[in-house]
């Protein structure tokens, strides 16, 4: 079983050598394939200490990283993109993480009145399990500078006057966000069906709890979910 910094070191080579894909397509089926990595390590990293924990005669917690808030925003602006804002619940949502907006007043000076003026800032901070946390960050940034490209491409390829292109570049991105989010979805669920098709065969092979292993993990990973959800609440 791989260890977290193996996976994530494979979805950074799996995601650098999709750089530049040609369509929005492509760049959501890199994702998904990040996606298929990360759920298959979740799973196997929880079956792993379900097993031992019950060898060991241990508690059984599958879910032993506490619930944290992000150290840093995933991503801030003054007018924060809504596509933006969507991908980051794509991406969380698929790592059992959830994020919410934080509206912070910056004030600044203005040298022509001469006194400091309130700038607002939107900030999309997270909350779940730090390894969770990190491989979004860095999904996240991979699908941003992605789909920026594609629509730059795209909207130069239109030829739009530029109110025309604002309209249809937003439209793009929310388009290509939707795209990414369904793909990740699939991926997860394509990962969960191959762990237990594996575990399928292993018990057919004399591993009798194989298949309950692999049902009691992916059952911890929507617990945690809700975990998360109850955090933000509290």
């Amino acid at each position: 079983m791989d260890n977290l910094e193996e996976v994530q070191e494979k979805i950074r080579k799996l995601l650098a050598l999709a750089d530049n894909n040609p369509n929005a397509n492509e760049a959501a089926a890199a994702a998904g394939a990040a996606q298929r990595l990360m759920e298959r390590y979740r799973i196997d990293q929880i079956s792993y200490r379900l097993t031992h924990d019950d060898a060991d005669g241990g508690s059984g917690d599958s879910n032993s990283e506490p619930i944290s808030q992000s150290d840093e925003p995933l991503d801030s602006a003054g007018r924060l993109s809504q596509w933006r804002i969507n991908l980051a619940d794509a991406l969380a949502r698929a790592n059992g993480c959830r994020i919410w907006i934080l509206h912070q007043r910056i004030p600044k000076w203005n040298e022509r009145q001469g006194r400091y003026r309130d700038s607002s800032r939107k900030e999309i901070t997270m909350a779940g399990r730090k390894a969770d946390i990190s491989i979004i960050r860095y999904m996240y940034d991979y699908l941003v500078k992605e789909i920026d490209r594609l629509c730059k491409n795209w909207c130069y390829d239109q030829s739009f006057s530029r109110r025309d292109g604002r309209t249809a570049g937003n439209n793009f991105r929310l388009g290509a966000v939707e795209i990414v989010r369904n793909r990740m979805m699939k991926a997860r669920n394509e990962a969960r069906d191959a762990a237990r098709k594996e575990a399928k065969e292993r018990s057919l092979e004399g591993e009798t709890n194989a298949i309950a292993i692999v049902d009691k993990s992916i059952a911890a990973i929507d617990e945690l979910e809700g975990a998360v959800e109850s955090w933000m609440e509290n």
